[in-house]
């Protein structure tokens, strides 16, 4: 149906147009109903969805799927009495990723630091007879985009972590 005249009143109808504005609105109220659902459950921050964990070997890595440049982010390694030798737990990041960050706190502060072409290395003390030592990486992602850190402590698998900086 096209344009149709109402009586008494200077209106013009158009179907068309408002079935195509209706379509719009409704594709607009699903979009922005899909970006509060993906923020709430933290996609873009804080959230249920927005930590990760992996465990293997008795080492446990905690971090934020999701990070903000140039903001603080926490990675938080958990190791099992099992893979501390001579009460010393040695924790290797590779370097070329780990050059996209600045290390802003290291809890508890290694020993020892070794900085290689492909690797740095951190040598922490372990007191005798613990059972688990919880390592707090505090990190300051320097550029937008995806970032893959690989961590390994020695006699573990290594696991890989990826992380994404918004704006």
């Amino acid at each position: 149906m096209a344009k149709e005249r109402l009586p008494d009143l200077d209106l013009e109808l158009d179907d068309a147009f408002h079935r195509r504005e209706s379509r719009v609105q409704r594709v607009g109220w699903t979009v922005l109903a899909v970006i509060i659902l993906a923020a709430l459950l933290g996609l873009t921050g804080s959230g249920p969805l927005a930590k990760r964990r992996v465990s293997a070997s008795g080492l446990d890595v905690h971090w934020e799927r999701i990070a903000r440049a140039e903001a603080r982010t926490e990675i938080r390694i958990e190791t099992q009495a099992a893979l501390v030798r001579d009460d010393t737990l040695v924790v290797r990041i590779a370097r070329p990723a780990f050059d996209d960050f600045q290390a802003e706190e290291i809890r508890p502060q290694p020993e020892r630091v070794s900085v290689g072409d492909a690797f740095i290395e951190y040598r922490f003390g372990v007191p005798a007879g613990a059972r688990q030592t919880t390592i707090l990486l505090v990190l300051r992602p320097e550029r937008m985009g995806e970032h893959e850190l690989n961590i390994a402590v020695a006699g573990a698998p290594a696991a890989v972590i990826r992380q994404f900086a918004l704006p």
